[in-house]
């Protein structure tokens, strides 16, 4: 073996060990965050599951129903008018950018 390919050859098994140390490194990380992640989701749940056996547990009326109903209603249409107002607001954005010829450097 000559001596060039000796170096080659150690040069190579050093960027396979760096790269493996990486790649095992980035692997714990991924295992971390998916642990948490994992964490996470099984709070969120108990959370959906505690609100719906209080929701089962809740006696309502009709009257509590129609409340609830006119309100969501009402948030709905609310809703309806600040997207209505922020789509005016891009167009009109847009056609101001669009419109408007660039100053000259001259006048800032």
């Amino acid at each position: 073996m000559s001596p060039s390919e000796n170096t080659d050859s150690g040069r190579l098994v050093r960027q396979l060990i760096t790269n493996t140390t990486m790649f095992q490194s980035k692997t714990v990380d991924l295992i971390s965050q998916m642990s948490d992640l994992t964490r996470r989701m099984d709070r969120m749940l108990a959370l959906f599951e505690d609100a719906a056996k209080h929701v089962s547990e809740t006696r309502t009326t009709d009257e509590q129903i129609n409340a609830l109903a006119g309100k969501l209603e009402a948030l709905l249409e609310q809703n309806k008018n600040v997207a209505r107002g922020l789509l005016l607001l891009e167009q009109y954005v847009r056609g101001r950018t669009v419109n408007a010829a660039p100053k000259p450097l001259s006048e800032y």
